[in-house]
């Protein structure tokens, strides 16, 4: 291709940046994300509900095991999600968990955020679902204590700081609808508590 040539400096970090930036590159080229968020609108309810759980475990923290995936189907029971072939080269640990970077978690929360304002006139129908996500990943780690310390039990990451803004952006676009606006609303408690 055409395109500028990679930097590369003295410095390791030049050199890695440059390799990610190809990475992305490579993989803006090789996956369409707008026809994916375009066409989530044709997914059946448990098609949708399915991509955003994938999203959902993807997004979560990024050194969390998968056997407890922490997401809830439409009936309240547990989803567990297996990706199978990690072993260890790909990215895996020898204990089942998959090392996920910042970015990638930040991004599946953008994903996340985008395929359900696509499908907006489907949110009551997964809220439930998203309502259980945006609880996980937004709550204070020790928030058993009386008075907990938030800058001690949180942690701001990429991935925490483009969930929050998910839920803002879809509070903001379900303010006409009385029949979610409570329920939605309620949430916001997570990010004030």
């Amino acid at each position: 291709g055409g395109g500028r040539p990679p930097l590369y400096e003295e410095s390791g970090s030049a050199c890695l940046l440059s390799q990610q930036a190809k990475a992305r590159r490579h993989l803006a080229e090789a996956c369409d994300f707008r026809a994916l968020i375009l066409e989530s609108r044709f997914l059946s309810l448990d098609g949708l509900r399915h991509m955003l759980t994938s999203l959902m475990e993807l997004a979560r923290e990024h050194d969390a095991p998968y056997g407890s995936s922490g997401i809830l189907d439409e009936n309240g029971e547990e989803v567990s999600i297996e990706i199978v072939g990690h072993h260890g080269v790909d990215g895996s640990d020898d204990d089942g968990t998959m090392l996920v970077s910042p970015a990638s978690e930040a991004f599946a929360e953008v994903l996340l955020c985008e395929i359900v304002l696509k499908n907006r006139d489907r949110i009551d129908s997964i809220w439930d679902l998203l309502e259980h996500h945006y609880t996980h990943r937004l709550s204070a780690k020790n928030s058993d204590e009386e008075t907990p310390d938030l800058a001690a039990t949180f942690s701001c990451t990429p991935g925490i700081e483009k969930c929050a803004t998910g839920l803002l952006r879809i509070c903001y676009h379900v303010l006409h609808r009385e029949d979610l606006m409570n329920r939605v609303f309620g949430a916001l408690r997570l990010l004030h508590p």
